[in-house]
């Protein structure tokens, strides 16, 4: 088993769904800023993959932002732009990576190496495996109290205040 690894494509029935953790190559950045990774082939066809690893991802507003960023940006664009928040798995972060996400923007969590005796589960907290559904909207801040909101198809809210950086879930059906 693997650790816990949050996707988030908009048009799928589920945001929180496992997925495999980046390649090894690239698990051992220490960079508190994204790492870009760019590659493109040419050949018959031109096939771009624009993506980031961003250790370090924190519950605060600038995770937020950068997220809806890249998702705008993605849209403008017509380009697939990959991002990974890694955090810690502390429902304050995946409160601000439900916040801001769009498609193909994953959250992942824990080390990437097993503990002796341990069975992963260490790696994966329970918000993982838990239904969300597509997002019914982008995630709305309310200036005057500094909160942010995001509803989802099942019934999920979650809500983050950029004052204090702490994050709620109320999971729907």
């Amino acid at each position: 088993m693997t650790p816990g690894v949050l996707s988030a494509p908009a048009s799928a029935a589920n945001i929180l769904r496992p997925s495999a953790p980046p390649s090894p190559s690239h698990t051992h950045l220490r960079y508190r800023r994204p790492t870009i990774h760019t590659q493109r082939i040419r050949d018959d066809g031109a096939i771009d993959v624009n993506g980031a690893l961003h250790e370090g991802c924190a519950a605060n507003n600038q995770t937020i932002l950068t997220l809806q960023n890249l998702t705008a940006r993605a849209q403008r664009t017509g380009q697939r732009l990959i991002y990974q928040c890694h955090g810690t798995g502390t429902v304050h972060e995946i409160a601000a990576f439900l916040i801001g996400a769009g498609e193909y923007q994953y959250y992942g969590c824990g080390g990437w190496h097993q503990r002796a005796g341990s069975d992963w589960s260490d790696h994966r907290p329970v918000e993982l495996d838990k239904p969300l559904g597509a997002p019914l909207a982008a995630g709305e801040y309310h200036a005057a109290s500094g909160l942010w909101h995001r509803r989802f198809a099942s019934g999920t809210q979650v809500s983050f205040n950029t004052r204090t950086n702490e994050g709620t879930i109320t999971w729907g059906s």
